[in-house]
């Protein structure tokens, strides 16, 4: 769809027409209110005064003006067609707002279809927008969008599962080295956490072995494991740090 209006800046008429009489004004707004509709103008004199509806009395002066003033603000295109740098620009940045707004308006209506149609949570529907091809997808057929979005939130849950145990329990279990109580609890606990969850335990459980300043004050591993001990902040003393006594 066409835009109904053109933007015409201000400043920069009044700076390019400064030395245009009246007339040449009026013509050469034509001419670039033709461009704003067709995208381009025809390079033929006669055309260009039809467009701009000069008079038979008129048509040397236009001829003239044309040659002298209006033509050195058109460039000649790969068509052999004429257009202004200035007007092509604010066309071409017009067809990009309007694609991406035409975008964000698909986007908005697949979100709340997700939501409303399929109880999406906030987290799928980040997945979504990641994932689904706005550009591609018939926003019309209800049905076929529907399908799309339960693969790809079934694509989201799949990738979420704990469908391969990236860690085993018994490195865990080596590394915890407090080796009594209920392993077989352990190793349910352990297979029931994500794999963000049994790397973050590998990565912080070093520093918080660390903190613990004697062996029986560790809990057991089931402890550990119920009360997500791998979260508790433990701020790691620096060993280089002065007794206080010692301090400027």
């Amino acid at each position: 769809m066409k835009d109904p209006a053109v933007l015409l800046y201000i400043d920069t008429w009044l700076t390019s027409t400064k030395d245009l009489r009246g007339a040449e004004k009026g013509w050469y707004l034509n001419l670039l209110l033709y461009q704003y509709d067709k995208g381009s103008l025809p390079n033929d004199i006669e055309e260009l005064a039809n467009l701009c509806d000069v008079r038979i009395s008129e048509y040397d002066y236009f001829k003239q003006v044309f040659k002298q003033v209006l033509k050195q603000k058109f460039k000649q295109n790969e068509n052999g067609r004429l257009e202004n740098p200035k007007a092509s620009e604010i066309i071409r940045k017009r067809e990009t707002f309007k694609e991406k707004r035409k975008l964000s308006g698909k986007i908005g209506y697949v979100i709340k279809l997700a939501i409303n149609e399929l109880k999406a949570t906030e987290e799928q529907c980040e997945f979504i927008k990641k994932h689904l091809k706005v550009d591609e997808i018939d926003v019309k057929n209800k049905q076929v969008l529907k399908q799309e979005l339960k693969q790809i939130i079934k694509l989201y849950i799949d990738e979420d599962k704990d469908v391969i145990i990236n860690i085993d329990f018994n490195i865990f279990w080596d590394l915890y080295n407090k080796k009594i109580g209920a392993k077989d609890k352990c190793i349910i606990k352990w297979n029931n956490l994500n794999d963000k969850e049994r790397q973050k335990i590998i990565d912080t459980l070093p520093l918080f072995l660390k903190s613990i300043k004697e062996k029986k004050y560790q809990p057991y591993a089931e402890t550990y494991l119920n009360q997500k001990r791998w979260n508790d902040e433990i701020k790691e003393e620096n060993p280089y740090k002065l007794p206080d006594h010692l301090e400027m």
